[in-house]
């Protein structure tokens, strides 16, 4: 897996930026960080790759209100095209270099002990890498005997390779950052390997079946998907999810906690297949309208009132995800001040994030939630651009 994109939010003194724009350029390979400047309009119509001069160009002309290594680099190419000012501004935006890994549970799994694990940092640290994402819970099931999840990954219940990897990345100066799934709570491929029937839903959803989110035909997974997905506007979900996070940040001392799948699965509302209808966020939205999300069609056929509702809908699951997300960053703000905040997210623009998975991680960055938005822009190669 390559090493991800990573943006490191502004701090509280580059609060007047009114957002810094990840875009996928070259079917989402590159990440493209560009300020807008509070006194100019969204550059969000700018971001579209023909029009990338254009987009170089204004914030050249107003390069002087740029924070300095973006400043620096505008002015030594005005005229540079997208992918060459998307490299510079990312390798200027970072104080130190991050050279960072995702360690994934199959290759936790495959070590098998802290023996096993120690050989894998040893070829890290060969490697230059500095920053490890270890992925701490998968599909439901933490990789360490928690007090908050229902079981400890069968796979790993002889050990602790998240205390295991916290004290090799003190040996070989490797900062851990605890990478979490949240709102996917189990993965059908994932039961394979463990020996549980293809339709088992996950140790939370299977203890808690009213936790679950549904599409909008009543299934638990979109079909041609294989992961089941929790409720965000669940209130008892919600806490769940905090008391994992807080377990993990103050009885390990990772150097950040990473939030993944922190997001509804993947739709298509244009084919009728969308998320989100679990039994809490359908009784909450339906106090709020006096209508069942339900009976509202994202196709609507030019009829400006259910064009009104679905915008509401869609506004609505985007804003338990942020509402989440702000949650749990005052929480570990609180509990552990020295802990850098990750989110895992997807380069795809803001249109399509927000309706296909309600994923509005700009304004995370915005209201400084997260310190660093951590681009997936996955590709089968390197040789697309």
């Amino acid at each position: 897996m390559d090493a991800p994109l990573i943006y490191r939010c502004p701090d509280s003194q580059r609060y007047d930026w009114r957002r810094w724009l990840y875009r996928g350029l070259c079917s989402s390979v590159l990440g493209l960080a560009v300020g807008a400047i509070s006194s100019q309009p969204t550059l969000a119509q700018f971001l579209q790759s023909e029009t990338m001069p254009q987009a170089s160009q204004l914030l050249a002309q107003n390069a002087d209100d740029l924070p300095g290594p973006v400043r620096d680099t505008m002015r030594m190419d005005a005229s540079g095209q997208g992918a060459q000012m998307a490299s510079a501004i990312a390798r200027n935006t970072h104080q130190t270099e991050i050279r960072s890994i995702w360690l994934d549970r199959e290759t936790i799994v495959n070590a098998g002990s802290y023996e096993g694990l120690a050989q894998i940092f040893e070829r890290y640290r060969s490697a230059g890498i500095n920053t490890v994402f270890v992925e701490t819970g998968n599909a439901g099931y933490p990789i360490y005997p928690s007090e908050v999840a229902p079981e400890q990954n069968p796979l790993t219940k002889h050990w602790d390779p998240l205390q295991a990897a916290v004290e090799l990345g003190h040996a070989y100066d490797i900062e851990i950052h605890a990478w979490v799934w949240l709102f996917a709570a189990g993965n059908e491929a994932h039961n394979a390997i463990i020996g549980q029937p293809s339709d088992y839903p996950g140790p939370l959803l299977s203890a808690r079946p009213d936790w679950a989110g549904f599409d909008n035909h009543g299934n638990l997974i979109i079909p041609g998907q294989n992961k089941t997905f929790l409720d965000p506007a669940n209130p008892e979900v919600r806490q769940y999810l905090l008391d994992l996070l807080g377990e993990i940040a103050t009885q390990y001392d990772v150097d950040g906690i990473q939030l993944d799948y922190v997001r509804y699965p993947f739709q298509d509302p244009l084919a009728n297949r969308t998320f989100g209808y679990g039994a809490a966020a359908r009784e909450q939205f339906q106090r709020l309208t006096g209508v069942d999300p339900l009976t509202i069609p994202a196709r609507n056929g030019g009829d400006r009132r259910l064009a009104r509702l679905w915008s509401q809908w869609t506004d609505f699951r985007a804003q338990q995800i942020s509402t989440f997300v702000s949650a749990a960053s005052r929480q570990l703000r609180r509990q552990r001040p020295d802990l850098t905040l990750s989110a895992a997210v997807f380069a795809d623009d803001t249109y399509k994030r927000h309706h296909d998975l309600q994923q509005d991680w700009e304004d995370w960055a915005d209201q400084g939630l997260v310190d660093w938005i951590v681009l997936m822009s996955y590709a089968r190669n390197t040789g697309i651009c």
